[in-house]
């Protein structure tokens, strides 16, 4: 279980990562993103077999998100670039209808996930991939209930693919998620109302 200094640490080792990630940019991301798809393809029927041990589903459903995870990472592989491009935009007054405007996306550095128990792979993969995608480095605190999933699909990243170290996950309770929201720029969350609106207000 990760406490407060191991989430901020976590999020200190991704965050130093960050901006090489950012660097290399979408065709750049989407080549480490498409190794992990390809490891994660691989390694689907392990993964499932994490997930039917820890969660009961029944195989069918257990197979079915990394599969899932995969296709997503090709969908914001393909689209990325054009998601993040630079937009020109035209001024409304006319005095600025001679300067030059533009939109420009960055990514926010360090994006935390809190995903739930019911699919431990496919609610946290499915904010931590686009997030990849976008240049952001990631620290997820998947559920108590279900971590083990989540933790091979990561290893897999880590130790498999070999990828930057712009992913983390922080196990433990509701003091890790708190402490989590705490240090980085950006949540996600998917969960309960009540646990919302504690991560509302602590955002």
């Amino acid at each position: 279980i990760d406490g407060p200094d191991e989430v901020r640490a976590a999020v200190a080792r991704v965050r130093a990562a960050q901006p090489e990630w950012e660097a290399m940019g979408p065709a750049g991301r989407y080549r480490w993103l498409g190794r992990w798809r390809d490891w994660m393809l691989a390694n689907s029927g392990t993964i499932a077999d994490v997930m039917e041990a820890e969660t009961g589903k029944v195989r069918n459903d257990a197979a079915l998100e990394a599969p899932w995870l995969a296709d997503m990472i090709n969908f914001y592989g393909e689209n990325s670039a054009r998601f993040l491009a630079d937009q020109r935009v035209s001024a409304h007054n006319p005095l600025l209808k001679v300067k030059a405007l533009k939109v420009v996306y960055r990514p926010h550095p360090v994006v935390g996930v809190i995903a739930p128990w019911n699919f431990p792979l496919l609610l946290a993969g499915g904010d931590a991939i686009p997030a990849l995608a976008a240049g952001c480095a990631v620290v997820i605190k998947p559920s108590e209930f279900t971590p083990l999933s989540l933790l091979e699909l990561v290893r897999g990243w880590t130790d498999e693919v070999g990828g930057p170290g712009v992913i983390e996950v922080a196990t433990g309770l509701g003091e890790t998620g708190s402490a989590l929201v705490d240090e980085v720029d950006y949540v996600h969350f998917t969960g309960s109302v009540t646990t919302g609106k504690k991560v509302m207000a602590r955002a």
